[in-house]
């Protein structure tokens, strides 16, 4: 069996490979601090079970999803990440997740517990997530039952500030297709100022500012030469000895 960490936080990512080695003793662990090498990873090893932080220095994660599928076909992808806000649990349903768990809620027992039920087949998304989605469900005034899929992808990108014409750009629309979509999200959610609209956004996670910093520090802060990307844990060769005296016997 083959585990794949796909995480950026260092610290994190190094945790979980050394509680899988504890947990998954004999088996191949591999960790990856962004996207692009976590792709790469998945052409070599195939792995049989990802946890994944949605958070990435490169990419969104939960749009890394279909690519990682693509390249392995078979993998049970398993959700781990801090963010358990209301647009995460909103997003997350329609990704093609086998489970989901929370960091900030989540002992060790308990991931190790969400990933064997995953890698048996089950769907695993853990209390606090599943109750964050029946509270939306209930909530006629929860952004996703107020705004289109649209609205709330544009809405991302003017709650960081952007201007109309910066959003027009990015999504290829005219400007006052754009300026017609901020005037009816402001009239839908009760708002008056752009001011709410940015704060609206944060609050409810639908903008997050710390991608494009951390993305800039990684590359301003990389050794030239050195590979901050894979951290690789394989059976040491006490653990290669042992398997093979048991196969031999």
């Amino acid at each position: 069996m083959s585990i794949l960490v796909i995480d950026s936080d260092c610290f994190a990512m190094g945790n979980i490979v050394t509680l899988c080695q504890a947990e998954f003793p004999g088996e191949s662990v591999l960790g990856a601090r962004n996207g692009w090498f976590a792709l790469g990873l998945c052409r070599l090893c195939s792995p049989d079970l990802i946890v994944l932080e949605i958070e990435l220095c490169d990419c969104d994660g939960l749009a890394l999803i279909p690519q990682l599928r693509r390249v392995s076909p078979t993998v049970k992808i398993l959700g781990f990440s801090g963010s358990c806000d209301q647009h995460t649990a909103h997003r997350i349903r329609g990704a093609t997740l086998d489970g989901y768990m929370c960091k900030r809620y989540t002992f060790a027992n308990d991931l190790i517990s969400g990933m064997r039920r995953v890698l048996a087949g089950e769907r695993y998304f853990d209390p606090f997530i599943r109750d964050v989605q029946s509270q939306m469900r209930k909530d006629s005034s929860a952004f996703n039952t107020m705004l289109s899929d649209r609205e709330i992808e544009l809405l991302g990108e003017m709650g960081a500030g952007l201007t109309n014409e910066e959003v027009a750009r990015k999504f290829r629309v005219s400007v006052s297709t754009v300026n017609n979509h901020r005037h009816s999200i402001m009239a839908k959610l009760g708002l008056h100022r752009s001011t709410e609209l940015m704060r609206f956004a944060a609050e409810n996670g639908i903008t997050r500012f710390c991608q494009d910093w951390d993305r800039n520090h990684l590359r301003a802060s990389r050794p030239p030469g050195r590979r901050w990307d894979v951290f690789r844990s394989f059976p040491s060769a006490s653990q290669e000895n042992a398997q093979a005296s048991g196969r031999g016997g």
